[in-house]
C-alpha cells in the first residue's frame, strides 16, 4: 500500500488512509445491505430506515477523513505548511450536522 511507501508525503498518506477506511467502510456496508432480513410489512416505516441509510451515507466521508490519521505516517498537512489540523472541525462539524439531520427529520 501508498501509505508504507516512504517517498510519499504524510498528507498524500492521510487521502490513501481516507480512501482505504471508505472501500472498507463501503463493503460493510454493502454486506448489510445485502443479507440484512427484511422487515416485516406490519413494522416497516420506509422514512426512518430511508432516513438513517442517508445520515450513514451523509457521514461516511466525514467518519473516513477522521480515522485517516490512524494509519502510520499519515498527517493533517504536509509538513512545509504547518502543523494542525484546520479540517478536523470541518469533518466532526459535518458529520454530527448528518445525525442532527436524522434524529430531527
Amino acid at each position: 500500500t501508498h501509505v508504507l511507501n516512504p517517498s510519499w508525503p504524510p498528507h498524500a498518506k492521510f487521502h490513501n488512509g481516507q480512501t482505504m477506511s471508505m472501500g472498507l467502510s463501503l463493503g460493510l456496508l454493502t454486506l448489510y445491505y445485502t443479507w440484512r432480513r427484511p422487515t416485516p410489512p406490519a413494522r416497516r416505516r420506509g422514512d426512518d430506515d430511508d432516513l438513517f441509510t442517508a445520515a450513514v451515507l451523509a457521514s461516511l466521508y466525514w467518519v473516513t477523513g477522521l480515522s485517516a490519521i490512524l494509519y502510520p505516517g499519515t498527517m493533517w498537512m504536509d509538513p512545509e505548511f504547518g502543523d494542525g489540523a484546520p479540517q478536523r472541525g470541518v469533518f466532526v462539524g459535518l458529520g454530527v450536522l448528518a445525525w442532527v439531520g436524522y434524529l430531527v427529520g
